[in-house]
Formats: C-alpha cells, structure tokens, sequence
C-alpha cells in the first residue's frame, strides 16, 4: 500500500475541485450571488488557514490538519449542493478503502 499516506490529501485534492466545480457552475448558473460567495469564500479560507495553524503550533498533525480541510469541504458541498446529491457527495467523501491505522505487513 504505498499511497496509504498520501490517499487523504489525494482525496482532499479531488474533492476540493468537486467544490470549486460546483461553486463556479452556482455562480455562472445565478444560483448565488458571485459577490456573495467569493466573499464567503476567501472569508473561510482564511479561517480554515487560522484553525490550521493554531493546530500545528499546539502540536497536532498534518494529518488532523488534512481531516479539518476535508469537514470544511464537506461543509461547502452541503451547502452548495441540493440535499440529496449533497448527501450522496458526503457519504462518498467518508468512505474510506483503506483502514485508518497502516495495515500490519505479512511474514
């Protein structure tokens, strides 16, 4: 399993383009206001940045870093998605291939 470590920042990778895809298709769409959610936007950018921070510097991992920017984006889906497409988005996101701790390795 050599991509088990990287596997949640490949899955943050993907799903943020998820996001970024449907927040433009929004806008282009006039679903919401483009002033609006470009604001909301950068705004929690900037508080997911701070959060991220204020846990490396208390000693978390970037592990849990990577955990919280995945809530955030999960967050984003449900919100800019209809409630079932968004259901089904989240609960794909959540589903995991792999265990959470390294698989033991065979003799």
């Amino acid at each position: 399993m050599f991509f088990y470590p990287w596997y949640p920042a490949l899955m943050l990778a993907v799903e943020c383009n998820n996001v970024i895809d449907v927040r433009l298709r929004s806008i282009v769409a006039g679903k919401v206001n483009a002033a609006e959610e470009t604001r909301l936007m950068v705004s929690e950018k900037v508080i997911a940045a701070l959060e991220a921070g204020s846990m490396l510097i208390s000693g978390g991992k970037t592990a849990d870093v990577i955990d919280l920017y995945r809530k955030h984006v999960a967050a984003n889906v449900t919100r800019l998605l209809p409630p079932a497409k968004a259901r089904r988005a989240h609960d794909a996101s959540l589903e995991e291939p792999y265990p959470s701790q390294r698989p033991s390795r065979r003799s």
